[in-house]
């Protein structure tokens, strides 16, 4: 009977000592366990847990968080992560008795928003002309995404596609592009045309100077010789 009695001791204090050692923080778990922004307007917020000797979650753990390079991305008090600038860093998440987890994070932000042409798009009265733009990354590579043009003047420049812009009238404007966090512009220079349709070099018409006028000289269109042009594009045609 007392040998049973000291069994069930043992067995007893073994359980207490585990149960106490149960209590006690032994590791701390970050999830998700790398993170990767491409974008400022991201975030992510970190799920994290403590585990004891016997990897059981221990509750009511309380957790400080830092970043080793707030350049890169920060942390807010509830494990928050948000992008500042390309790079990479770590984020850790750590109890009051020092022990703690971590989680990679890298940066690759849109760096260059590049168009063609860069500089000014040279276009005439009546035609069609791109502006190409695509986005690179803080590695050069191409980032797919929505490019946003928009004419500054749209007396001037007509949009016709996403990317196509139709001369309406002789001067200068600009095209604004944005894509993501990015923006820029191109300068537009909208000349006039040198020939009527159908009058150009070697039609046959016009007489001795091949149908040559200027937009200013009267025309059998008219004042301008441009009106006919901008009826049909703006009223289709009809």
């Amino acid at each position: 009977m007392r040998k049973t009695t000291m069994v069930s001791t043992a067995i007893v204090a073994a359980l207490i000592l585990l149960g106490g050692c149960g209590q006690e923080v032994k590791s701390v778990v970050i999830e998700p366990p790398k993170i990767d922004f491409r974008l400022l307007s991201q975030s992510e917020k970190l799920v994290v847990k403590a585990t004891d000797i016997i990897d059981a979650p221990v509750a009511g753990v309380e957790f400080t968080f830092t970043s080793e390079n707030n350049l890169v991305a920060t942390v807010g008090a509830d494990g928050t992560v948000r992008p500042a600038g390309n790079g990479s860093t770590w984020i850790k998440a750590r109890t009051g008795t020092g022990i703690e987890g971590d989680t990679f994070v890298t940066v690759c932000l849109p760096k260059e928003l590049k168009c063609d042409p860069s500089d000014t798009l040279k276009t005439k009265v009546g035609l069609a002309a791109p502006i190409k733009c695509e986005v690179l990354d803080c590695k050069g590579e191409r980032r797919p995404g929505r490019i946003e043009l928009t004419q500054a003047d749209d007396k001037l420049l007509l949009k016709e596609e996403e990317n196509i812009f139709i001369g309406l009238a002789v001067g200068e404007t600009t095209v604004t592009v944005k894509a993501f966090d990015l923006e820029t512009r191109v300068h537009v220079r909208i000349d006039e045309q040198d020939y009527l349709p159908g009058m150009g070099p070697g039609s046959g018409g016009g007489g001795g100077g091949g149908g040559r006028k200027k937009s200013g000289e009267d025309s059998a269109y008219g004042k301008s010789s441009f009106d006919h042009i901008l009826k049909n594009i703006q009223c289709g045609g009809d």
